[in-house]
């Protein structure tokens, strides 16, 4: 999931995100991508900025989300794990990303 999580956009560019120092998506704002990612330990991070960890086990779904955050005068680039109830409200609003 890309988004802005205060409304503000700071960079309108696509958000590209890495696993294992390879990029697995890039976003445009308000898009989201579903990825296949095998069991284990994970670390996802935006390409210039912050990472989130997490295990994951076979059959369950896991929601991340990038974005950026204006807190004046500085933008920040966050990125988080989120429950699906969280997900699925800013999914409501996003489109699927076209692979490329």
């Amino acid at each position: 999931v890309n988004g802005s999580l205060s409304g503000g956009i700071c960079y309108p560019s696509k958000r590209t995100i890495v696993h294992n120092n390879k990029t697995i998506a890039q976003l445009d704002r308000m898009h989201y991508a579903i990825l296949a990612i095998a069991p284990g330990h994970h670390v996802l991070r935006t390409k210039h900025g912050p990472k989130v960890e997490f295990d994951t086990v076979v059959g369950e779904t896991y929601y991340v989300m990038g974005g950026d955050k204006v807190i004046f005068p500085v933008c920040v680039t966050t990125i988080k794990k989120l429950s699906k109830d969280e997900a699925d409200r800013l999914i409501a609003n996003m489109k699927p990303q076209q692979a490329k």
